[in-house]
């Protein structure tokens, strides 16, 4: 009878470990807590479904096939810096609080961090771009990695300036992958695995319904994730300006000084003139088997 007992037990364990192997193998154990939101469809994933990771982060369904899943974040990040409203008599924006890690929800979502949306608004959550023009080459022509153009200045539209790699605190390897990649390692730290992460391109933004037109820009497809606040773009206008979410351009490292600048790219300029700066709403990717 006890010999039965313990095979019966055996039996049972083996059949537990079985599935556990199989859901790590599907992706499916990842240990991270994830669950859909809003849900239009219970037996698909579908284009602006609202997914939480964690018990904070928020992400949209932007695309979708049977191997990944690209999620982008309800709100930007809390990181960077606050500015005040512009000063239309001194045509300037004045720093009022840099964000550190010793802020409580630092590199995390939050609603507030809506980067420069307008200039009777404060800045909050705005960063620099990138520390230098990595994206081109010494004539300041776009490297073939990033994107193709036949004219000099002209014709950037269809680029992917995005580099993981420029994700360093120091001048000439600093980008705001700085952040994005932070923000991938926080994930992960919940549990969650085989994710990458980057920020829109203006293709994507096209897609998603925010367009650029004779009279301006056009939002009134796009969603309100999309809209709700504005952050950098990985495509460059040129070698020295980078679009934004609400197709400004703004030069990459805040207010086109010397790209021989020596502060920190994490540590804000106390004024900007004529530009203040964009946020930073991450982008990331992951496979779909974990959503099923």
């Amino acid at each position: 009878m006890k010999k039965e007992k313990k095979k019966l037990f055996l039996s049972i364990l083996l059949i537990l470990i079985f599935i556990v192997l199989v859901l790590t193998i599907k992706g499916c154990f990842t240990g991270a807590k994830i669950k859909f939101i809003e849900r239009k469809d219970k037996n698909e994933i579908s284009i602006n479904d609202l997914v939480q990771i964690g018990d904070t982060e928020q992400f949209y369904v932007i695309d979708t096939n049977n191997d990944e899943t690209t999620l982008m974040a309800k709100y930007n990040l809390y990181v960077g810096a606050i500015y005040s409203e512009y000063d239309e008599k001194n045509n300037k924006y004045y720093l009022e609080k840099t964000i550190t890690d010793k802020d409580n929800g630092y590199c995390l979502q939050n609603k507030n961090a809506t980067g420069n949306i307008d200039k009777k608004s404060k800045t909050v959550g705005g960063v620099y771009f990138s520390s230098n023009r990595y994206w081109v080459d010494s004539k300041k022509y776009l490297l073939p990695q990033y994107g193709k153009v036949e004219y000099y200045r002209s014709d950037w539209v269809d680029n992917n300036i995005y580099n993981s790699k420029f994700k360093g605190d120091k001048n000439n390897n600093y980008s705001i992958a700085y952040y994005i990649e932070h923000y991938v390692d926080t994930l992960k730290s919940f549990g969650l695995k085989n994710i990458t992460g980057r920020v829109l391109t203006l293709n994507e933004l096209d897609k998603l319904g925010c367009h650029k037109s004779n009279f301006g820009v056009d939002c009134t497809e796009a969603p309100d994730y999309v809209t709700n606040s504005s952050y950098w773009i990985s495509t460059a206008f040129n070698d020295t300006f980078v679009y934004t979410s609400n197709y400004d351009i703004i030069p990459y490292n805040g207010n086109n000084r010397s790209s021989n600048y020596v502060g920190s790219y994490l540590k804000f300029d106390k004024e900007l003139q004529f530009y203040s700066l964009a946020g930073v709403k991450p982008v990331i990717v992951i496979p779909t088997s974990i959503l099923k």
